[in-house]
């Protein structure tokens, strides 16, 4: 689908708009360069072969902002981007507040899953790349002939993978995240952990510590004994 569009400038003579299959609308000019791409510019979607910049030289990071309700779609409090004062750590914000963050490895932001439909499985990845040009973002795929995915930050603070199902011709939440109350930032306190390998997801202590408060986790956790120098102090593999 494409149509023209007339401009005043002469870098714009000429330029027309086009939807591409990928769901990215561009302006396009004559000679096939495009000047302008809606992939630039995310509200609360993400789709397949879509960067989101984390790093640009000058340019800001790409940002999502979740609806404001169920039925608002003017720009609510939730977002996600990445965290401008550490080293590309994915973070949903409520306002200017954490909360929710990405799992990082050495550095870099990882993550990726598999989903069973029909007999069909269904891999999609996620990626952060380096053009040559300073540029880092993030990007997800799905295998070719894979039902149609996207990301959509909700409201409510999730960030969920849908699936396009065709017998119910509606979206279908295959994933999302936080998906558990120890997923959320900072909500095991000081010293804590969420134990993900539990059927239901907890709040620890790491051994040789003990919680600050039992009724309220996002204290943290505190030591049992003063740590002193000597043979019986030890670092544990988690």
């Amino acid at each position: 689908i494409f149509w023209t569009a007339t401009s005043n400038t002469s870098e714009g003579a000429g330029a027309f708009a086009v939807l591409l299959n990928s769901g990215n609308f561009v302006l396009r000019l004559p000679n096939g360069m495009d000047i302008w791409q809606s992939f630039d510019h995310p509200t609360d979607t993400m789709l397949p072969t879509m960067r989101v910049i984390l790093s640009y030289k000058s340019q800001p990071a790409t940002r999502l902002f979740a609806w404001k309700g169920p039925d608002d779609p003017s720009t609510g409090d939730i977002s996600c981007s990445m965290d401008p004062t550490s080293n590309l750590q994915m973070f949903v914000w409520n306002g200017t507040s954490p909360y929710m963050r990405y799992s990082v490895v050495n550095d870099v932001p990882v993550s990726g899953g598999t989903y069973q439909s029909n007999n069909i499985s269904v891999t999609y990845q996620a990626m952060m790349g380096d053009t040559g040009d300073d540029e880092t973002y993030y990007m997800f795929r799905v295998l070719a002939g894979a039902p149609y995915m996207h990301f959509s930050l909700h409201y409510t603070g999730k960030m969920r993978l849908l699936s396009w199902k065709n017998s119910t011709s509606s979206w279908a939440v295959i994933s999302e995240a936080p998906s558990v109350d120890c997923d959320l930032y900072a909500s095991c306190g000081p010293f804590g952990y969420c134990d993900g390998t539990k059927a239901m997801p907890t709040c620890q202590c790491p051994d040789g510590f003990e919680l600050v408060d039992g009724l309220n986790f996002s204290r943290g956790c505190q030591r049992k004994e003063e740590l002193k120098c000597g043979a019986e102090n030890y670092f544990m593999t988690m």
